[in-house]
């Protein structure tokens, strides 16, 4: 395409976009053969979608510099389009705004080799760079902002799917086929063995990225399997986490994922007692011991608590003494020198109080039954709180 005289800017602008667009589908292939050696991101794009979307991009970057326009909605549109897309098949941004880069390149590539056969002056060619460079930089924020929307759209939807996959997992909601599938895609050995465990969100604030962190690599897996149930964080774990006092974490034992759902039953019983009890750190069902029976049997623990302790909370101060020495008796394991020494008092003041707890409760420490009934009263008050305690603690 040849004319003999340059007229005004707009009709040389006219002749060049023309002459390019002749060459349309020839520079639309340069680009995307600079996509796909550039970035793995863009080499298993169809390569019908990849053409149209380059192609449609040049067209509205040549109407704008055509026109001597900054870019407007119709450019941010387009951006927008093609940056949630990319998003979603997976391209990162960066390579996105790559190609906006190349493809300016090629095209004003073209352009310069028209500029220079029709004689174009060189004030109009670097206002024609100006704004294709301004096109190229418009269409990437707006493109950079779509793919970031679309990625924690994607992130969100990820961790929403996961987490309904780890509830489902966790209460045996999952048929045989269902569990094989959705763990093998969630990375967890369908034969391997884990352990459920329930984690109590109550008081964490800037704590919780480091629960996250080592639950995280305790799963053995690339993300987090957890789930919020009931206010508290819940999934499963091949190892114990290695976590600080500050977290309460209750472990299930280990077992296969077809009965994970008991292992969760036995977290979560757990963290029920560790969290009555006032304790931290983390803790398994075997170290609980029979602490949950405590609460288990909470209507048992009621009456007992009735019948052989109300006599010594009347007695006050003096009833808390006894409380604390019973209590420091049994830790000892029944030696009253051990008790005095802890206590800082006399061995008869050991005894004296010992006998004056007899008197009082009906409960004589040396017979098996009644030292188990005193140490699960005992037990029964160091929750936090006590269920179903209306009376005073003494």
């Amino acid at each position: 395409m040849e004319i003999s005289t340059v007229g005004d800017d707009r009709s040389v602008l006219t002749a060049i976009t023309a002459a390019i667009l002749e060459r349309l589908d020839e520079l639309t292939d340069r680009c995307i053969a600079r996509f796909r050696q550039d970035s793995d991101g863009y080499r298993d794009l169809p390569a019908d979608e990849l053409h149209a979307a380059t192609a449609a991009g040049i067209r509205a970057g040549l109407a704008s510099v055509t026109q001597l326009t900054a870019p407007g909605e119709e450019a941010a549109a387009y951006a927008a389009r093609i940056g949630e897309l990319r998003a979603r098949q997976g391209v990162p941004v960066e390579a996105v705004m790559q190609t906006f880069h190349v493809a300016a390149q090629v095209i004003l590539g073209a352009w310069d080799q028209e500029a220079t056969r029709l004689d174009v002056p060189t004030e109009l060619v670097l206002r024609v760079h100006d704004l294709s460079w301004a096109w190229a930089n418009f269409v990437m924020a707006h493109a950079a902002r779509a793919h970031g929307r679309t990625d924690l759209e994607l992130a969100r939807h990820d961790t929403e799917r996961r987490a309904e996959f780890v509830r489902d997992l966790l209460f045996g909601h999952l048929d045989e086929v269902q569990l094989e599938a959705l763990c093998g895609a969630n990375g967890l050995r369908i034969r391997g063995r884990y352990m459920a465990f329930r984690a109590s969100l109550d008081g964490i604030t800037d704590g919780s990225a480091q629960l996250h962190r080592a639950l995280q690599r305790a799963a053995g897996t690339s993300h987090p399997l957890t789930a919020l149930i009931d206010g508290d964080l819940a999934g499963v774990v091949s190892r114990s986490p290695e976590l600080d006092r500050a977290h309460t974490v209750a472990l299930g034992p280990a077992v296969e994922l077809d009965q994970i759902s008991k292992s969760f039953a036995i977290a979560s019983e757990s963290l029920e007692t560790v969290r009555a009890f006032g304790r931290d750190g983390v803790h398994t069902a075997d170290r609980l011991g029979v602490l949950p029976a405590l609460l288990i049997a909470s209507g048992l623990g009621q009456r007992l608590d009735e019948q052989h302790f109300s006599a010594l909370d009347e007695l006050g101060t003096f009833g808390d003494h006894l409380q604390e020495t019973v209590r420091t008796y049994l830790a000892s394991e029944r030696n009253v020198g051990a008790t005095a020494h802890k206590m800082s008092v006399h061995p008869n003041s050991v005894r004296h109080r010992l006998d004056r707890f007899q008197q009082t409760t009906g409960l004589d420490l040396r017979d098996t039954d009644s030292l188990v009934i005193a140490w699960w009263i005992l037990r029964r008050r160091e929750m936090t709180p006590p269920p179903d305690m209306t009376g005073p603690r003494g």
